[in-house]
């Protein structure tokens, strides 16, 4: 299937639950990559842990008798301490191609993927209070971020 946005695949007639059970496996792929490259972005002393999983099963999912998919959190440590969380919020969000919330205290920021569906990731960030204004995710703004 060529890239798609979400609304096309949504809009799809013949979604198969083959399909869906592949996007939700290319999802889980995609946030440990994720995961991996954020801990490869961190400063001198702050490390990353796996936190409590959380549970996907979205609408398409259900409808399509896929199973429900624990997937993983990331916790931001430094001085001993959860800093920062990142938590998937969903795959199917129109407009991206999944989710993932990032908290620091009472800052909160989503973490959009941009590319189509089966294509590599391409990371964008947004603050929650202005959600269409993002930028590219990557270790120059995570950095500033925690430090500030």
């Amino acid at each position: 299937m060529p890239a798609q946005t979400v609304l096309e695949e949504l809009t799809r007639n013949e979604l198969t639950h083959e399909h869906v059970q592949q996007r939700v496996d290319e999802w889980a792929k995609r946030i440990e990559a994720l995961y991996r490259e954020v801990e490869s972005w961190l400063p001198r002393g702050w490390t990353a842990r796996r936190g409590a999983s959380v549970a996907m099963h979205e609408e398409l999912m259900r409808k399509m008798a896929v199973e429900p998919r624990q997937l993983p959190t990331l916790e931001l440590v430094h001085d001993g301490a959860v800093r920062v969380k990142l938590r998937p919020y969903g795959l199917w969000i129109i407009g991206t191609n999944g989710r993932i919330d990032l908290v620091k205290g009472q800052q909160r920021y989503f973490l959009l993927d941009h590319a189509g569906t089966f294509e590599a990731a391409d990371w964008h960030v947004a603050s929650a209070s202005a959600r269409r204004d993002s930028k590219p995710f990557d270790g120059a703004w995570l950095r500033a971020m925690l430090a500030a």
